[in-house]
């Protein structure tokens, strides 16, 4: 079992944007999405010390911990994503099993618990 502690991510609507600059839609990361990356690479780094990613399939365990009314849903895509992208998954679809809940706390409790088993 895998265990790694992140962020909080803002929501998917905040951290992926769309634009149609020279009549082409594109996506990017907003500004507020590369800060949580960047901070959520830095704790995945410091924390998943295995030099190549899992390349099975396996389930996660998200529990977020949070201080103000929010969805979950809007949480769990970049959570996914940061493991894919820093190293700890080849691919998220790999996750054949996703299991997420939300806890509130105080305010500056807030965390991301990550759990990857049967891989």
């Amino acid at each position: 079992m895998i265990q790694i502690l992140l962020p909080i991510p803002p929501t998917t609507n905040s951290i992926y944007k769309f634009t149609s600059r020279g009549g082409f839609a594109r996506s990017y990361i907003s500004d507020e999405g590369r800060v949580f990356f960047e901070a959520a690479g830095y704790a995945i780094k410091k924390q998943y010390r295995k030099k190549t990613p899992i390349e099975v399939e396996c389930e996660v365990w998200i529990d977020i911990y949070i201080s103000h009314k929010r969805d979950v849903d809007g949480s769990i895509k970049p959570i996914l994503d940061a493991l894919q992208k820093f190293g700890v998954i080849k691919n998220d679809d790999l996750f054949y099993g996703l299991h997420v809940v939300k806890h509130k706390v105080k305010k500056g409790e807030e965390k991301v618990e990550v759990q990857i088993m049967g891989y």
